[in-house]
């Protein structure tokens, strides 16, 4: 879709942006890149939530939560649409089926979200105890330094480990539209089932609600998808997605 048709149509809720873990807003960096400025320069209401970057999915919801209360309080919009990237998904998610948000809720939409856990937060915890833990004390140190309020990465990443042993995921709450996608990282020369990844988050683990399927075509990897140092071509198709998936809940009176 050009961005001359997506500008046509506008949300009926604003358009609220969830950061995932690591990346935050510190000096040079933004969470979602130039991508929530793009989706404002075409007219829609695209704005970035403040979470911590080694929260847990618990504190990081409640944060969540009083944010999205002061914007429906403050701009008098009843509801938010949220669009949740990486654990910042599993955020949203607790703030709908745990804390009673899911009236401030029209939408929400995970990209890339690890719902069934992935396998390189595993393959961390792994590793020798003490190196887990040395690491993650430093992660605490510098995150608190960068604005986190409750940093806690040792617990953030036991909750985005693989979860096949810890029973089905939830369905979506009744009454807020949730859909899905997932991204692929292809490698020359790999099997398609190598290639069924974004290299952070399976297809599988990505499905949740209403599953989309792959966001964009081709090869695009877990960073692309904020826009984290990404080429020009892979940049102007992931701020085109953004675009798209705004235009397509407008089109559903969202």
């Amino acid at each position: 879709m050009r961005e001359a048709e997506a500008a046509i149509l506008k949300t009926k809720y604003p358009l609220l942006l969830v950061p995932g873990a690591i990346i935050r807003k510190f000096l040079f960096l933004r969470p979602f890149g130039r991508i929530d400025r793009e989706l404002r320069r075409m007219g829609y209401d695209a704005r970035v939530v403040k979470v911590d970057g080694v929260g847990t999915v618990e504190n990081n919801a409640a944060m969540l939560k009083e944010q999205l209360a002061e914007i429906v309080r403050k701009d008098g919009c009843g509801k938010v649409n949220l669009i949740a990237y990486s654990k910042g998904g599993l955020d949203a998610r607790y703030l709908i089926e745990s804390l009673g948000g899911s009236h401030l809720v029209a939408s929400l939409t995970t990209l890339c979200t690890p719902h069934r856990g992935s396998p390189i937060a595993s393959g961390f915890l792994d590793l020798p105890r003490w190196m887990v833990r040395f690491f993650c004390w430093n992660m605490n140190v510098l995150y608190k330094i960068a604005g986190d309020r409750h940093p806690d990465a040792l617990a953030a990443c036991r909750q985005i480990a693989d979860k096949e042993d810890r029973g089905p995921v939830p369905g979506p709450v009744s009454g807020v539209l949730c859909r899905s996608f997932s991204a692929t990282r292809r490698k020359k020369g790999a099997g398609t089932e190598e290639c069924e990844t974004d290299g952070f988050v399976s297809h599988a683990s990505a499905a949740y609600g209403e599953y989309c399927g792959v966001c964009i075509e081709g090869s695009v990897g877990h960073l692309d998808l904020v826009d984290f140092w990404a080429g020009r071509k892979t940049r102007k198709k992931v701020i085109d997605f953004y675009a798209k998936l705004c235009a397509e809940l407008a089109e559903r009176g969202l």
